[in-house]
């Protein structure tokens, strides 16, 4: 970055200016500005603009900052007994970004699709566990 001094740069996060609270420091020498965050959070995601002005003109940059989080349990899958010919659900649910998905699969051979319903919530329901083949 160059222009005539004074030359000022500030930075703000979508469109405002950053609050304390997320921890973030910025760093100016000279012409040089750095945005530094150490303890990335889901709460840093955003658009960061750069802004440096003199008397003579203002000029800004903006780069968006995606925060990637591994993904993680809410509701772990717990063992079931079933009666023969009836219905079971297994609960499973997982959180991050982007967001998880959710894979099922049987240890002890294939199921029919048929029998099988994922809801958008990551619930198995098995229709028919009579039918299972392992």
């Amino acid at each position: 970055m160059s222009g005539d001094r004074p030359l000022d740069i500030t930075w703000q996060k979508d469109g405002r200016p950053i609050p304390a609270s997320l921890g973030v420091t910025v760093d100016n020498i000279d012409f040089t500005s750095s945005l530094r965050i150490n303890n990335l959070t889901p709460d840093h995601n955003g658009n960061y603009t750069c802004i440096a002005r003199n008397e003579a003109a203002v000029v800004e940059h903006q780069s968006q900052l995606i925060v990637r989080v591994p993904p993680q349990f809410v509701v772990q899958p717990e063992d079931q007994d079933g009666i023969y010919g009836k219905t079971v659900t297994l609960n499973c649910s997982a959180e991050g970004y982007p967001p998880p998905t959710i894979v099922w699969e049987h240890s002890k051979g294939t199921l029919s699709t048929d029998d099988l319903r994922v809801c958008r919530v990551s619930i198995l329901i098995i229709r028919k566990s009579g039918r299972d083949t392992g």
